[in-house]
């Protein structure tokens, strides 16, 4: 799929350009996305590619690294059930966002470090149950947007 962009340079001048490349899919979920933010495609266009050209020249090589991280972040959506266990997340470099899942449940051996270096969000999951860590809750809470029920579990239970 391409896409076609109309946006305005310096002089006020339309252009039309053509994006190749874009999954279709992910195409239609960002702009539902950007539109419930308000936004339009052209807005949100210019402030991602600022933000790269931002990171990728003003910041550290470790920083731009995170950046390519959050851009190949894995989205795990739309199941019923799941169970995400620490090796699920650690078996590769990339981080995680969860989006509709019903029933969500992060077992035992994720630890603290884990969950909050490799979980970007979860957002829209009915039921999420997660191991009761010894954090300030709201900066737990912080990863998670739109969730129905969150509930601790003792890590002897």
């Amino acid at each position: 799929m391409s896409m076609s962009i109309k946006f305005d340079d310096e002089e006020r001048q339309e252009k039309i350009i053509t994006i190749r490349g874009v999954n279709g899919e992910v195409y239609e979920r960002f702009r539902a996305e950007i539109k419930s933010l308000g936004m339009n495609l052209g807005e949100a266009v210019t402030k991602m590619m600022n933000g790269v050209l931002t990171y990728s020249g003003d910041l550290s090589k470790s920083a731009a690294n995170s950046l390519k991280n959050d851009l190949n972040k894995i989205l795990v959506e739309d199941q019923r059930e799941l169970t995400v266990n620490k090796n699920d997340l650690t078996e590769i470099e990339n981080r995680f966002y969860f989006h509709s899942i019903t029933q969500l449940k992060f077992d035992a051996d994720v630890d603290l470090d884990t969950f909050m270096s490799k979980v970007i969000a979860i957002k829209a999951c009915n039921n999420v149950l997660i191991p009761h860590y010894n954090i300030a809750r709201l900066q737990l809470l912080s990863k998670f947007k739109f969730c129905d029920n969150i509930e601790y579990y003792n890590l002897n239970d």
